[in-house]
């Protein structure tokens, strides 16, 4: 993988996270309600563990581009807008 999809794919973690919240807070069951928020909490580290990830594939791979700085930003700003809504 590259660099650029492992960002992609953290948007796509910080996605299914959002759904999972949304998701969440139309059951009226406790458990449900507990099992989608876990569910969010693992999908935000996954999104998390990405971001440590495509620094380490891009420097140590040697697969940085010119590119790469946009790739290691906008990724990042887009897959914070949920977070900050939530809070």
């Amino acid at each position: 993988m590259t660099p650029n999809q492992i960002l992609l794919a953290s948007i796509g973690c910080v996605f299914i996270s959002g759904l999972y919240f949304y998701i969440a807070f139309k059951f009226d069951g406790q458990w449900l309600k507990i099992l989608f928020l876990i569910l969010a909490a693992v999908m935000i580290h996954g999104q998390l563990i990405c971001n440590l990830l495509d620094g380490m594939v891009a420097v140590e791979g040697g697969m940085s581009s010119p590119a790469g700085p946009v790739f290691n930003e906008l990724p990042d700003r887009i897959s914070d807008t949920p977070k900050l809504l939530v809070e």
